[in-house]
């Protein structure tokens, strides 16, 4: 062979190799971004384990909170709205937590609904703990619905939200699409 076939051969080797690992590179990021996806939607129950922190989000039932098409109701009806369920397992040290209420992106079309509309309440271990505007909790993503300590137990949570009876007409065709989020950091730091 003279040199010119050899550098043509070598350099098509060159362009399968680089496109061969293209590819591989693709399919390595594209399978890692469906399996993290997969992990993020699907999972019903999230364990926070660093630096020795080991907490345990349960969620039941649907794992995403959502008023639509609801109208203002009284505290009294709104106590016997669907339950939001959920609980808190810590198997390591005490750990001190904050409970966020996150909003959730809306669909083009829809209009989100104002915090000084929606009120809540929020019960642990069967016992009320509050019952009031969401509004007075901060602002997202800084909505704080709940702050503790947990030990080695497991804490079990209800949280219900409907239409405060004094929400005006401009509530009605609004949205309100949340998510329950927990951070926590050891007691002793």
């Amino acid at each position: 062979m003279d040199n010119k076939n050899i550098e043509s051969i070598n350099k098509k080797r060159k362009i399968t190799l680089v496109i061969s690992i293209l590819l591989l590179l693709i399919l390595i990021i594209g399978s890692t971004y469906a399996w993290f996806k997969l992990k993020v939607t699907s999972a019903t129950s999230n364990i926070i384990n660093a630096g020795g922190i080991q907490i345990e989000l349960k969620e039941f039932d649907d794992n995403t909170i959502l008023l639509q098409n609801q109208v203002p109701i009284s505290d009294t009806r709104g106590l016997q709205t669907k339950e939001y369920i959920f609980e808190l397992k810590n198997t390591g040290r005490d750990k001190r937590y904050t409970i966020y209420l996150d909003d959730l992106a809306l669909n083009t079309n829809e209009v989100r609904m104002d915090d000084k509309n929606v009120k809540y309440n929020i019960m642990k271990n069967n016992q009320s703990l509050k019952t009031e505007l969401l509004s007075l909790t901060g602002t997202n993503p800084n909505r704080i619905i709940e702050t503790g300590v947990i030990s080695k137990e497991t804490i079990n949570y209800k949280l219900r939200l409907w239409i405060d009876k004094n929400a005006s007409n401009d509530v009605m065709g609004t949205v309100f699409y949340a998510k329950i989020r927990v951070e926590a950091v050891d007691v002793a730091a």
